[in-house]
């Protein structure tokens, strides 16, 4: 299969003698990697940020689970405080980080 590089992500795969990412998703760089990411709190009417989020984390190469448990998920982007799965994932000792979180990341994604 073709796979889709960012010069960031190829540069630091040269740099530290890395495997490049088999992902079928572009991958601009490797901000995330390693990290498997959970969204909650988001609305049906939020559906399109929630892509936009998601493809952000793909293309950092991060993973993004529909179903969180403590084996699975690194962080949870949370867009409110008050789901049960908010309660769950502070129970877990999961990070919560918030949308910013991963817009920030986008921003630095050249560094």
């Amino acid at each position: 299969h073709v796979r889709i590089l960012g010069a960031p992500c190829l540069h630091h795969c040269a740099a530290n003698s890395v495997r490049l990412p088999e992902s079928r998703r572009p991958v601009y760089c490797r901000s995330m990697a390693g990290l498997s990411v959970c969204f909650m709190g988001f609305k049906p009417s939020e559906k399109g940020m929630l892509d936009k989020l998601a493809n952000l984390v793909h293309q950092m190469e991060g993973e993004v689970r529909k179903q969180m448990n403590r084996s699975n998920v690194t962080h949870v982007i949370s867009r409110n405080v008050t789901s049960s799965r908010y309660e769950v994932a502070v129970a877990f000792g999961v990070p919560i980080m918030s949308c910013e979180w991963v817009e920030e990341c986008w921003k630095r994604r050249n560094e």
